[in-house]
């Protein structure tokens, strides 16, 4: 479960960046070699480079080489990464005015990197059932308390969470929307179906071996 979490953070935090994201989307539709992906985001092919080999190490990206020349052709590998993504856009034109399209992109980065760390997908997991104490959301995570208030207030900051204070001064927290819970929910069942087909591929491949 802890590689399933780790595994689940580090797919948003990649996500999380606005030259990655980019590449993603333009891969939406078709697979596209190097060349292409240069053209479509107008960078630095260097950095552009950087952040696909970081992709295609991490399982978000496949790669396949044309036999009949040098070209190298990009995929998206990870299957259910753009319903993710859909999500992710969805809570930016909500809270954004129906902002959408090329303009949304870095505020879509922006939510799945506030939300792409181990210790903040656990505290919104346990904010699920509603609003909680800091002192209960510390007990469900079990984190220092100076390490959850850190994040409750970077989470505040990016508007993922609401704080009330009460009449004893105790502080509440809250998910200001549902589309968070399902990000992290659709993150963790992506991730979880990519560790189990590798785990089938190997298993197929050590067999097949063993029969030859």
């Amino acid at each position: 479960m802890e590689t399933i979490s780790a595994y689940s953070a580090e797919v948003l935090r990649l996500l999380g960046q606005i030259t990655r994201l980019r590449i993603v989307e333009a891969l939406r539709e078709k697979e596209l070699y190097v060349s292409e992906i240069f053209t479509i985001l107008e960078e630095e092919q260097s950095n552009v480079s950087k952040h696909l080999s970081q992709m295609a190490k991490n399982g978000i990206l496949g790669t396949r080489k044309d036999p009949e020349s040098p070209k190298c052709y990009y995929r998206v590998k990870l299957t259910g990464i753009f319903g993710i993504i859909d999500l992710a856009k969805r809570l930016v034109e909500r809270e954004r005015e129906g902002l959408q399209g090329v303009a949304a992109l870095p505020f879509v980065a922006d939510v799945l990197k506030e939300i792409g760390q181990p210790s903040r997908m656990a505290i919104i997991a346990a904010l699920r059932a509603g609003e909680m104490q800091v002192s209960d959301i510390v007990k469900a995570v079990e984190l220092e308390r100076s390490n959850t208030s850190r994040h409750l207030s970077g989470m505040k900051a990016a508007g993922v969470v609401a704080r009330r204070v009460d009449e004893r001064m105790q502080a509440h927290y809250r998910l200001t929307n549902d589309y968070t819970l399902r990000i992290v929910d659709l993150t963790r069942l992506v991730v979880e179906r990519d560790v189990r087909n590798r785990q089938e591929a190997l298993l197929r491949g050590m067999t097949n071996s063993a029969m030859t």
